[in-house]
């Protein structure tokens, strides 16, 4: 049984005869294919049949009982996956802008590229490398920040792992993809340009 909490390993219980060690406090656990409110009053009159002078309260079912031993830790991560969600939509829109600037910054370069021969899809790839590389490198060591300080919250969680590598490899590939869409976007956009106009800016 779980004396010490929901998040504490079941540990073996010895139930002893009410005689052998009185108590002041009883706790009587049904099991029933009803629902718990159809039986409540059956329980009463079950109980009060054996002694009616018993006080009965705090009728729950099992479901409501963890709901309230889990409910506090339910908050605490609902706060962390909101601001979670919130680093990450800013982390997404400064990879967005870092990459878009940075393939903008490239666009002299890149005409000169195209006066001197080299073709529009061969120029949109190296951009999207050079942009996507350090993303990577990024990403990587993101995931394995992200697995070590995923061992904290250890304690905190029951019957799941800390570590989630699907989660893990969604938000890399929404980086990854994120440094995608912001470099091909510019890059697309500057090939597109007339090349003697970077001729001219030299």
């Amino acid at each position: 049984m779980r004396r010490g909490g929901v998040e504490q390993p079941a540990g073996g219980q010895v139930f002893v005869p009410l005689r052998q060690m009185p108590s002041y406090g009883l706790t009587l656990v049904v099991r029933t294919e009803l629902p718990p409110a159809a039986v409540v009053s059956n329980l009463r009159q079950a109980v009060w049949s054996a002694d009616k002078d018993a006080a009965i309260w705090d009728i729950r079912s099992v479901d409501e009982l963890l709901a309230d031993a889990a409910a506090a830790r339910q908050f605490h991560f609902l706060v962390l996956s909101v601001f979670g969600f919130a680093a990450l939509l800013l982390a997404a829109i400064g990879v967005f802008g870092l990459a878009h600037r940075s393939a903008t910054n490239r666009a002299r370069e890149l005409g000169v590229r195209l006066a001197l021969g080299a073709t529009r899809p061969s120029l949109v790839r190296l951009v999207v490398w050079d942009g996507v590389r350090p993303a990577a490198v990024g990403s990587a060591l993101g995931l394995a920040a992200s697995c070590w300080l995923a061992s904290l919250f250890t304690a905190s969680l029951y019957g799941v792992s800390a570590a989630d590598p699907v989660t893990a490899l969604a938000v890399g590939s929404g980086a990854l993809a994120t440094t995608v869409v912001a470099t091909l976007g510019a890059a697309w956009r500057i090939t597109r340009t007339d090349p003697s106009a970077a001729l001219r800016s030299l």
